[in-house]
């Protein structure tokens, strides 16, 4: 057995110094990587929000659309959300796909009214 700085150098006193410093880095680095995970989970939603922004802003583009009255625009874009969403499992993505497609049955019903209401 070695001594060294006065102390026996066995695998039970290294295990000790290793699990002492293991220690005194968590306390020290805790806080940090907690800013450091929040920091990427903020990364995370804002990548997601920006690779899908059509699809989350296509709600309130209809609504524009529709006080325009660009119609086209409405179907070409809902029929692109709903070949690029109709088969999701993300709850999210379903949450949304629901939010559009109630939209897009009023919108055919309003749409059916015009028709029905224009003079002939």
């Amino acid at each position: 057995m070695e001594i060294w700085m006065g102390m026996p150098q066995t695998l039970d006193w290294w295990g000790e110094v290793v699990g002492h410093s293991h220690s005194t880095a968590d306390c020290l680095f805790h806080e940090v990587l907690n800013r450091k995970d929040r920091a990427d989970a903020t990364r995370n939603v804002l990548s997601v929000l920006t690779r899908f922004r059509f699809f989350f802003f296509l709600s309130s583009a209809v609504d524009q659309n529709l006080a325009k009255g660009e119609y086209s625009t409405i179907l070409n874009d809902y029929t692109r959300a709903i070949s690029l969403f109709r088969d999701t499992e993300v709850p999210l993505f379903k949450e949304v796909m629901h939010e559009l497609d109630s939209k897009m049955e009023v919108f055919k019903k309003n749409m059916m009214h015009r028709l029905i209401d224009m003079p002939t």
